[in-house]
C-alpha cells in the first residue's frame, strides 16, 4: 500500500535540491546566467514550477482513494512501476490520497474458492471495495479467467476500470463473452485459433518477441458470426 505522504517525500526532492542552491551551483558551473533566455520562455518555467510546488506540498485531510491493480506479477511491483507512477501522478495532481490494493488475479478464479476460500473471499474484497480498477499488462495465460471476472464485476457494477494492454484483451473477451453471448472466445496470443478469438495478430506483428513488439487488434469476424 502507498500512501500520498510517502509519494510527496520523494517529490519533494527537487524543492530540497532548489532550497539548498543547486540551480545556482549549476548557473555557474555551466554558465547559464550568460545565456539570453527569452522572457517568454522564462514564464513557462516560473508556471511550471509553481504548479509542480503547489502539487508536491503536503496535504492535509485529503480524500482516501482506493485503487485494485489486479495483475498476475504483484509478488514484484516494480514490474507495474509505470502504472503505480500514472497513478500516484495522478492522485496527486487530483489532491486525493492514494492507496494501492495489490491482487493476485489467480485468486479471483472460481477453483480457489475451493481450494482456499479465505485467499479468495480476500481477494474478492480487495476488489469489490475499491475506488477503481486497474488491470495493467503482462503476457500468457495465467491469471486471466481472474481479470475476466474482475473486469465483468466493475462492468456490471458500475466501478471504474482501466485496461492497460493485456488488460485491454481482457476487456474485449469479456464483453465478447457476456454481452455478445460469445462463450469460451479468447485472444489468439493463448494459443487458441483465431476463428476462436475476439483479439488476434496482426499481420506485421511479432508472434514469439514479447515487449513492445506485439501487434493485436480487435477480430471483428468473430464477433460478427
Amino acid at each position: 500500500m502507498i500512501a500520498v505522504r510517502d509519494m510527496q517525500t520523494v517529490y519533494q526532492v527537487p524543492l530540497l535540491l532548489e532550497q539548498q542552491g543547486l540551480v545556482n551551483l549549476l548557473k555557474g558551473c555551466l554558465m547559464l546566467d550568460q545565456l539570453s533566455i527569452p522572457k517568454a520562455l522564462v514564464d513557462r518555467g516560473t508556471e511550471l514550477w509553481n504548479l509542480w510546488n503547489k502539487t508536491v506540498l503536503p496535504k492535509e485531510n485529503l480524500e482516501i482513494v482506493d485503487i485494485a491493480i489486479v495483475g498476475k506479477y504483484i509478488e514484484t511491483h516494480d514490474a507495474y512501476l509505470s502504472t503505480v507512477k500514472s497513478l500516484e501522478h495522478s492522485a496527486m495532481r487530483c489532491n486525493k490520497a492514494l492507496h494501492i490494493r495489490w491482487v493476485d488475479s489467480e485468486l479471483l478464479e472460481d477453483s480457489v474458492l475451493d481450494s482456499n476460500p479465505t485467499k479468495y473471499h480476500q481477494a474478492w474484497k480487495s476488489v469489490q471495495t475499491a475506488s477503481g480498477v486497474v488491470i495493467p499488462g503482462g503476457f500468457g495465460e495465467r491469471g486471466v479467467e481472474g481479470m475476466i471476472k474482475a473486469a465483468s464485476w466493475t462492468r456490471t457494477n458500475r466501478v471504474p476500470m482501466l485496461g492497460i494492454c493485456l488488460g485491454m484483451q481482457v476487456a474485449v473477451i469479456e464483453a465478447a463473452r457476456n454481452l455478445c453471448g460469445k462463450n469460451g472466445v479468447t485472444s489468439e496470443e493463448f494459443g487458441g485459433p483465431a476463428e476462436d478469438s475476439v483479439v488476434i495478430f496482426m499481420p506485421e506483428g511479432s508472434r514469439t518477441e514479447k515487449g513492445a513488439t506485439m501487434r493485436l487488434v480487435c477480430n471483428s469476424r468473430s464477433l460478427s458470426k
